[in-house]
């Protein structure tokens, strides 16, 4: 981890570009701390501040996706699922061999998220 300084505040963060962390090391009970709760100190340091978690998941099969979704709604064919998959190729979703893919999602501590950090976007590849 390397350290960051965004107006006055220091970080810790795999990267920071453009004054967005990348994978940042979150304070304790960051995920589930009521806004009203936190120091003025905290509110400073996080509120309104972009930052990007990269993660790993697990591709899903059409037989893990009719699993998800039977409980809402009624799944889409395995031709529609196949077509689906051929589209997020040709967007940049790429499946790795190990059958997982890559997300980026950005987050940012606001009140207007039930009173918690709010995932803003979530994209598979990066620009």
């Amino acid at each position: 981890m390397k350290t960051f300084v965004i107006a006055g505040h220091s970080y810790s963060a795999q990267d920071c570009i453009d004054d967005i962390l990348i994978n940042p090391v979150l304070p304790d009970d960051f995920d589930s701390t009521p806004i009203d709760a936190r120091t003025e100190e905290h509110i400073a340091a996080w509120y309104n501040l972009p930052y990007i978690v990269v993660k790993e998941y697990q591709a899903d099969t059409y037989r893990d996706y009719c699993d998800r979704c039977l409980s809402t709604f009624k799944p889409m064919t395995v031709d529609a699922f196949m077509l689906v998959i051929a589209d997020n190729e040709k967007l940049g979703l790429r499946i790795t061999q190990a059958g997982k893919r890559t997300g980026f999602i950005a987050f940012r501590l606001d009140a207007g998220t039930g009173q918690r950090f709010g995932d803003w976007s979530i994209v598979w590849t990066m620009p």
